[in-house]
């Protein structure tokens, strides 16, 4: 009692002792997330979304993890609420949106970093042609980031490079990045950190990559039968505004 509870990859938030001590009221809201925001952005989501609610009427937030593709596939089934993710707008086109809506929290840009014995060098702007030799860490092909970079080697008349290593978690791919494996992109957010710490460097390419949407997606029908919803989408608005 008082712990977080891991069941395979969903993460179920409760209170702390304390709490646990006397029954709560307050239900259950199932969230979709990737791990990078899971990390990086449900923290502070969610303590405004506790800061908003009493002890004792405090709601369970049952996070499954997992990125956008199956997430929304499980948003369409009914077996989450509301989803929080990164996206493109191709990536929801064929999303149903009378049953599903879409609200966008913030803009996020994404960067080139690079490890120290990989970056190109100076604070020059660099071609995305010079990048084309380099050993790329990617995320898969199927997801609006790695269609991102590919456009961008496609605006310099090249072909993109076929990645050294491609793993879908970004924060994963961060790390592999620190670790001198090869270049990556990365939202800001999640880039900032090894940036400071000098085990990754800004590579200032001459055009930047488009900006991803963060956003909150949820289903209608639950913001009409959940309050949790509702109360998920005032602390979002409220922790981003």
């Amino acid at each position: 009692p008082g712990t977080n509870s891991l069941h395979g990859s969903v993460y179920g938030y409760m209170a702390d002792d304390s709490e646990v001590a006397r029954p709560r009221q307050g239900g259950l809201i199932r969230v979709g997330a990737s791990p990078y925001v899971i990390s990086h952005v449900l923290p502070g989501l969610l303590s405004h979304l506790h800061a908003a609610q009493a002890p004792d009427s405090r709601m369970t937030v049952r996070i499954h993890e997992g990125h956008l593709g199956a997430m929304i596939e499980l948003l369409l089934a009914g077996q989450i609420d509301a989803l929080v993710t990164l996206y493109a707008m191709g990536d929801l086109a064929g999303t149903h949106t009378d049953a599903v809506a879409i609200e966008k929290l913030r803009d996020e840009p994404i960067v080139v970093v690079a490890p120290p014995a990989l970056h190109p060098g100076g604070r020059r702007k660099v071609r995305w042609s010079e990048l084309a030799a380099m050993p790329w860490i990617l995320p898969a092909a199927s997801t609006h980031m790695r269609r991102a970079v590919e456009t961008m080697f496609h605006m310099d008349s090249t072909m993109p490079p076929l990645p050294v290593i491609e793993g879908t978690n970004l924060q994963g791919n961060v790390s592999l990045s620190v670790a001198g494996l090869g270049i990556t992109i990365a939202p800001m957010t999640l880039a900032r950190a090894p940036l400071e710490a000098g085990t990754l460097r800004l590579v200032n390419v001459r055009e930047a990559m488009p900006s991803s949407a963060l956003a909150l997606v949820y289903r209608r029908i639950s913001a009409m039968y959940r309050l949790g919803v509702e109360e998920l989408r005032a602390a979002a608005h409220a922790a981003f505004a």
